[in-house]
């Protein structure tokens, strides 16, 4: 089936006219953290948003995922059912702990192959998850990096900031990973931006 593609030079993201693409969304607890402005998961729902203003005419699911995946949004050509759950991000909280991309990638994949459409995903993390979580992809996966290189505390929704041995857990983007990942599937990899510029 046609993936996304990239241009020669700059590295651009081409999406085929009808294709189905899966938007994988990293809700872990380090996408609480506080950078970028206004926060990694608000920061999120924007650029998910600005995303289908550029997608016009494509069918959408969404996968989120913490220690588990899960389908938040079926295969879906109703970009107002879309916008009402990307509005609800920031309320959800997953019952566990942790991260584990791979296998939102797997379910992502499961979902393309049972399209038979054009087919693409988008990641959107900060690449906080252990060195032991390996992602591979056979289809192109473009990742959208979130965080700085300093890095931010991690508030909880009661308030309280996650800890460990004491002291103030530091989440910080996972920049080289993240472009590690994306050149193995053949994607492309860009980090966040205050405007449209990284879906350019």
């Amino acid at each position: 089936m046609p993936a996304f593609s990239l241009d020669d030079a700059p590295r651009t993201l081409t999406v085929p006219l009808r294709s189905d693409i899966v938007l994988i969304v990293d809700v872990s607890r380090s996408m609480l953290a506080a950078d970028p402005p206004p926060g990694r998961l608000r920061r999120a729902q924007i650029e998910l948003d600005e995303f289908l203003t550029h997608a016009p005419g494509h069918r959408i699911a969404i996968v989120l995922f913490a220690a588990r995946a899960h389908l938040y949004v079926p295969m879906t050509s109703d970009y107002d059912a879309l916008r009402f759950y990307i509005a609800s991000l920031d309320r959800l909280r997953l019952p566990t702990a942790g991260s584990r991309p791979q296998e939102a990638v797997a379910m992502a994949a499961e979902l393309l192959k049972e399209s038979g459409q054009g087919a693409g995903m988008i990641m959107l993390t900060d690449g906080s998850w252990e060195q032991s979580n390996v992602v591979e992809s056979s289809i192109p996966l473009f990742i959208l990096g979130f965080g700085t290189d300093a890095g931010s505390a991690i508030q909880l929704g009661d308030g309280r900031w996650l800890m460990k041995d004491g002291a103030e857990v530091i989440s910080r983007l996972n920049r080289d990973t993240l472009e590690t990942i994306a050149q193995r599937s053949r994607g492309a990899y860009s980090r966040v931006e205050k405007d449209d510029g990284d879906w350019q």
